[in-house]
């Protein structure tokens, strides 16, 4: 997957002269871990990460007022948007780096990758619930103790080259954690050098050794946060710290391997499907060996051009007939065939002794092949069979392969179709009864239509059979109705097939069933745009909502404004009743918010505990109703568990020329407003 498609959009900008309390700022409103440094042509100067922060000293009010140019971190090391999310991970490794920048053909930033953002663009679900937690444990974590004045923490840490360190209280209650993020929030405070434990979040989330890679990834997720603790499942201590670097540089090697593997297995797969295709569409008229049907009164249906030449007549003079009437006195042969219907015997093979069509003093012999086709009950239905020219002995070995497969052509595991030049379906195989639930007997002389869904229109088979007359070959996939009336899709192949005059003889399609893989495409797409815990949009969903909004204001003029809350005291919440508890508010307040909803709004998780609501065609005062009615559903009932809970509001109506940034930074500032406020209220910006 290229970079471009999964790097994050929102880029967090600061001038070089900016000071460092102000990046800080920006980076804590995005929920980002970096800051792209930009001069005025807007080219990136430099960058400076939460990794950068460690490096300042938190007992130095002066570090918050440097400016940027003095500690960022350049020059900024950026790929192109089409380089895969893979050659972008072994640049970080070599590089020793989490960030890339993410640049167009012009060399201008449009987005920026981490190594987060790869953990979680890989498909590596089956991998990671094999792998237990325990694997990815690395060295003993740092540990501080929470009295320890911030700026020796931040110290250590750098000198450890960690990004974040366990924490441990007097109390000898639960551990804690620092990370680098809440550095960065430290330094836009003027506070002097605060304690460890005035900056670092308790208790620290864990998972044990034994539980899966899977679990440890999900947790994350579903908490908003960036590690875990890794604890003993006996002594419950804490030997490590795992996050999504981590979860990365676990699966990367072994996903490689593994996408190589189903690449080729892929390769080889389509590679003999092709060849089989290919022989059946040629083998009737090039065919070495005669090839019959006959129908369950052995009358003769179809013959190959070598069942004439063996039998010195014209195949076409053959259909209709019955076969004793040109293979007479053959007792043997008949007799073989009734077993083989009455169902005594599952094959039939023999020798026959013929005379030969051209020369009366030389006998000829000819080895018969034949299978029985069953309806349902076991009712025979059609009889294929194989003649074989087996007069010279030295010929006999080389023609035994051809012949098992044209006895067997039929028993492919996808199903199978063959029209005459009208459309008239002459031949079908059991795996086309097993998708469609059609017998041959009802659907041979009927036309293909027998299976239409109805979902495509008459342009659609005008373009197919347009291009199969032209080409002679479509692809391409369809919607088709089984006999019992379910509708399913399926992938199809249809070929026409010609003879050596040129002339059409029969249109062959090659179909199967894909209705897991469209399930599956659905529910990657739903992962994609839903936040897990909530069930609601996630920030990138409705970002892109809110892009098109803001192209719909600036084009038509068509309002809309953006309503900006979280949970009060939602800390207290996890910090009072486990992070469960916490959860569990989250997924009751997205409940109810949406029963105030109109149809024309559109509603997020944005992080952590916050939201957005993108109230579309609705200017700041229909914003601030709505924005009303939001707070009192929320406000009137107490919550399981945790009783009453309130939130604040910051409502902002879209502004011609505005930029979106500008626009959530206001709904931010409003919210935070409403925050100071005393809570439980709104704000408009």
């Amino acid at each position: 997957m290229p970079v471009g498609e999964i790097a994050q959009r929102d880029l967090v900008r600061c001038a070089p002269d900016e000071s460092v309390a102000e990046a800080a700022r920006r980076m804590h409103r995005a929920r980002c871990s970096s800051v792209v440094v930009v001069g005025e042509d807007d080219r990136p100067q430099g960058i400076w990460t939460e990794r950068d922060a460690l490096r300042l000293d938190p007992a130095r009010v002066e570090e918050r007022d440097r400016p940027m140019a003095s500690v960022m971190t350049s020059p900024v090391r950026s790929v192109f948007g089409s380089v895969s999310a893979t050659e972008a991970h072994g640049i970080m490794t070599e590089a020793g780096i989490r960030h890339l920048l993410v640049i167009d053909d012009d060399g201008r930033p449009f987005g920026i990758i981490s190594q987060t953002d790869l953990a979680l663009s890989h498909g590596a679900e089956a991998y990671l619930r094999l792998r237990e937690v325990g694997t990815a444990l690395g060295g003993r974590p740092l540990r501080l103790e929470a009295a320890q004045p911030l700026s020796d923490a931040t110290r250590a840490m750098s000198r450890a080259g960690v990004a974040a360190a366990v924490v441990s209280w007097a109390d000898d209650g639960p551990p804690g954690i620092l990370t680098e993020r809440d550095v960065v929030r430290q330094l836009m405070c003027a506070a002097e050098d605060p304690s460890v434990a005035e900056v670092a979040s308790r208790p620290l989330l864990t998972v044990d050794t034994e539980e899966s890679l899977f679990r440890a990834r999900q947790m994350m997720l579903e908490h908003g946060i960036r590690r875990l603790g890794i604890t003993d499942p006996e002594s419950g201590e804490v030997l490590g710290l795992v996050g999504f670097a981590e979860l990365l540089a676990s699966t990367q090697s072994r996903l490689l391997e593994e996408l190589g593997e189903a690449l080729r297995q892929a390769r080889d797969e389509l590679r003999l499907a092709r060849r089989q295709e290919r022989r059946f569409e040629e083998v009737r008229k090039r065919a070495p060996v005669g090839l019959l049907i006959l129908d369950s009164a052995g009358i003769i249906q179809d013959a190959n051009p070598m069942v004439g030449r063996l039998l010195g007549r014209d195949p076409l003079t053959l259909i209709g007939c019955p076969l004793a009437d040109h293979l007479p006195e053959q007792p043997a042969l008949y007799r073989a065939l009734d077993e083989l219907q009455a169902g005594n015997d599952e094959e039939l093979r023999l020798e026959l002794r013929l005379e030969h069509p051209t020369r009366k003093d030389r006998e000829q012999w000819v080895e018969v092949a034949a299978s029985v086709f069953r309806e349902a009950g076991d009712t025979p239905h059609m009889v294929s069979m194989v003649l074989a020219d087996i007069s010279d002995r030295a010929e006999r070995r080389a023609l035994e392969a051809e012949q098992r497969l044209l006895a067997t052509a039929f028993h492919t595991t996808h199903a199978l179709l063959i029209c005459d030049p009208d459309g008239r379906i002459e031949r079908v195989n059991p795996a086309f009864t097993e998708t469609t639930g059609y017998t041959p007997e009802e659907v041979i002389g009927a036309t293909p239509a027998i299976l239409s869904s109805g979902r495509h229109d008459a342009e659609f088979y005008r373009e197919m059979w347009t291009r199969l007359q032209a080409e002679g070959r479509w692809q391409g996939e369809v919607w088709n109705r089984r006999r019992n009336g379910e509708v399913y899709p399926q992938w199809e192949s249809i070929t026409a097939v010609y003879n050596d005059a040129g002339e059409l003889e029969h249109y062959v399609a090659v179909f199967h069933e894909i209705t897991e893989q469209k399930r599956l495409e659905a529910e990657l797409e739903r992962f994609a745009t839903h936040d897990r815990l909530t069930e609601i949009y996630n920030r990138a969903k409705l970002h892109a909502l809110l892009e098109q909004a803001h192209a719909e204001r600036e084009r038509y003029e068509t309002a809309f404004s953006l309503i900006m809350f979280d949970v009060d005291h939602f800390k207290s919440v996890n910090d009072t009743w486990g992070h469960l508890a916490g959860d569990s508010v989250l997924r009751e307040l997205a409940d109810r918010v949406r029963t105030v909803l109109r149809s024309t709004d559109h509603f997020a998780r944005w992080g952590g505990e916050e939201f957005l609501v993108l109230a579309t065609h609705t200017d700041a005062e229909g914003a601030w109703t709505l924005a009303e009615r939001i707070r009192r559903v929320v406000e009137d009932k107490p919550f399981d568990i945790v009783g009453g809970v309130t939130i604040s509001l910051g409502v902002a109506g879209a502004e011609r020329g505005e930029s979106l940034r500008r626009l959530e930074e206001r709904a931010d500032q409003a919210l935070y407003r409403a925050k100071r406020g005393g809570r439980n209220r709104g704000c408009t910006a």
